[in-house]
């Protein structure tokens, strides 16, 4: 009977760590879906005011294992450490890191360009680059071509009008 009993206690010791190996499994594949599925908060391009005043950041906010791909931009006044978000994206393009900002010369407008956006073909420079967005910083006032969203347009000719030379 003694076997049995330390047949049943081996038995029983192997299992464990069987069950043990199987929920460390379990969970390393849990937190990676976690991390993969929850938004991301990456700034992937951002630019300073020529006048070193504001500073616009394009914030990635999409999961990892999104088909779509959205983000915000943010707007720091470098002053007074306010960051205000100006701007949440329908869905874009990826990858992300595409985009630039140019700001004007006296850094009070601030124009997104990227190669992957989703717009009219009024609103694609001869580079490929898609004139995506205006925002004139001191009325608060924006302008996005997306094609899915419903701000006011701007045409590429009216960037010399706010400040923004040939991109």
């Amino acid at each position: 009977m003694a076997n049995d009993s330390d047949l049943a206690r081996r038995q029983r010791f192997w299992w464990g760590l069987v069950a043990a190996g199987v929920l460390i499994v379990l969970g390393y594949y849990a937190v990676k879906f976690w991390r993969l599925s929850r938004p991301r908060m990456d700034v992937t391009t951002s630019s300073v005011s020529p006048d070193g005043r504001y500073r616009v950041s394009l914030i990635e906010t999409s999961p990892d294992l999104s088909v779509d791909r959205n983000f915000a931009l943010t707007l720091t006044d470098l002053k007074t450490g306010a960051v205000s978000r100006i701007f949440e994206s329908p869905d874009e393009g990826r990858p992300p890191g595409t985009e630039r900002f140019v700001w004007s010369a006296g850094g009070d407008a601030f124009a997104l360009f990227g190669r992957h956006f989703v717009a009219d073909k009024e609103f694609v420079l001869a580079s490929g680059e898609c004139f995506y967005l205006l925002y004139h910083v001191p009325t608060a006032k924006l302008w996005c071509n997306a094609s899915q969203s419903h701000e006011n347009r701007m045409p590429i000719s009216e960037l010399v009008n706010h400040g923004i030379g040939a991109p």
